[in-house]
């Protein structure tokens, strides 16, 4: 009889761990709402059991999650982040369906809700009230070390576009504003994302240009939106400002450019000399190019172009903006070095549908021009490969692993050695492990950055 009593022990034991509440137990906490624009940090413990994080969410706002940090669901897994990434393939099962691996960070809204994946970012817009509750996704925890930190934050309100401030006559000039109304928030997503930059010193003679290009149905023709441009440049903007260390004045940041607007900016074929090359001081400055928005081949010529907010889908040849033109006339910048960061795709399909009318663009490749002597291009995708964005719209797939990368993360371990420096090796295999694996997972698509240092670079 004992014996007994000891299995039916042991079965209970185990289905109590199976139900995840062996974990390590939370002290109770006052429930309460965040205000707008308020946050709060909790520590999630790798061997925890759900936490609730005290905060009540509400149908009407939506809520920022960011989580930082490492954790291990065992000897067997290995050590992880908040996305789960790089376990062991024993400790990767999904027992409640979540679309996520074992190690990934999960919510739940009230005591009995649905669980769902958080993972390392979540823009989370609750279908129902009630407490937050995160947990790691692991349902045996009691060898779980480590701990992630989740900072939570209500969205304040929208507040209206500013124009930008007119620069002395000493310090170059910013473009104005377009004097056409923004789209909508809820068109649009426009803040950037919560990434902790690392603080870079001051560089007073680099420079960038930023350009996020979404409302093409304003002025474009048959060409569908890139809902998550506006926030990619901004997050470009922040990363540029804080790490690269690049004052705003030397800053020439454009939402929905022109074709007009891009030809002033980088000059055209026969005068190669714009507005930029203005604003570079020989042997000083370093730049930095950022564009998210189309880019698709022509159909009549089939190189690669970039898509201008007012371009026409039956006459990229003519209204787009080429990337020969544009590294050629880079490449003639006295500049000590210059730096491309391309979250565009080159295939003729995007996410939100085809970019040239009447074509099929599974059958189209662009024809992609050499890259000249200093300059490096990061680019999201292969000219054939569709480049991917987050479900909502709130970012681009490569945006958020090149910045994250970037950060410092594709210096940690897989990727990178700890030195403190982000290599270019250590950025290829960062995005491999994060932009590529889960553009493949999620979306059932290939997509592999591409770098690219000019031939002498």
């Amino acid at each position: 009889m004992p014996g007994k009593i000891n299995f039916i022990a042991s079965v209970t034991m185990a289905l109590t761990m199976l139900s995840g509440c062996v974990g390590t137990k939370y002290a109770p906490v006052k429930a309460a709402p965040l205000q707008q624009g308020q946050q709060r940090q909790v520590e999630i413990l790798g061997a925890g059991d759900w936490r609730d994080t005290g905060i009540v969410v509400h149908t009407s706002e939506t809520y920022e999650l960011s989580a930082s940090g490492t954790w291990s669901m065992g000897g067997i897994c290995g050590t992880t982040n908040a996305t789960g990434a790089g376990i062991s393939a024993l400790c990767a099962g999904d027992p409640w369906g979540l679309g996520a691996t074992g190690s990934t960070l999960i919510g739940r809204i009230g005591s009995t809700g649905k669980p769902f994946r958080v993972g390392d970012s979540l823009s989370l817009k609750p279908k129902t009230e009630g407490n937050l509750y995160l947990r790691s996704y692991d349902l045996i925890p009691f060898d779980n070390t480590g701990a992630v930190n989740v900072t939570i934050l209500r969205q304040g309100p929208i507040l209206a576009a500013t124009q930008t401030k007119t620069e002395t006559s000493r310090q170059p000039s910013q473009i104005s504003p377009q004097a056409t109304p923004m789209p909508e928030q809820s068109r649009f997503s426009t803040d950037p994302m919560k990434i902790k930059f690392n603080q870079g010193p001051s560089r007073a003679d680099d420079i960038a240009v930023i350009i996020g290009n979404a409302d093409y149905k304003k002025q474009g023709k048959d060409i569908p939106n890139v809902k998550p441009a506006y926030a990619d440049a901004a997050s470009f903007k922040k990363y540029a400002m804080t790490t690269l260390g690049i004052r705003e004045g030397n800053i020439i940041y454009m939402r929905d450019a022109t074709g007009a607007q891009m030809n002033r900016i980088f000059g055209t074929n026969t005068h190669p000399q714009g507005q930029l090359s203005d604003w570079v001081r020989k042997d000083k400055s370093n730049v930095y190019v950022y564009y998210a928005g189309h880019g698709a081949p022509g159909g009549r010529d089939g190189n690669a172009y970039l898509i201008p907010s007012d371009a026409d889908s039956s006459r990229i040849e003519i209204n787009g903006y080429g990337l020969k033109t544009l590294y050629g006339n880079l490449a003639l910048l006295p500049a000590k070095s210059v730096t491309v960061v391309l979250e565009a795709c080159f295939s003729g399909s995007s996410q939100s549908g085809a970019v040239i009318s009447n074509a099929s663009p599974v059958y189209l490749k662009a024809k992609t021009p050499d890259i000249p002597k200093n300059v490096t291009v990061i680019a999201a995708g292969a000219s054939d490969q569709m480049a991917s964005w987050e479900d909502d719209g709130s970012n681009g797939l490569f945006t958020k692993y090149y910045l994250k990368g970037m950060s410092g993360e594709a210096d940690a371990k897989p990727s990178g050695n700890g030195d403190g420096t982000v290599t270019i090796e250590e950025l290829k295999a960062y995005l491999g492990e994060t932009l590529t694996y889960y553009a493949r997972r999620y979306y059932g698509r290939g997509q592999k950055a591409q770098i690219i240092v000019g031939i002498g670079g």
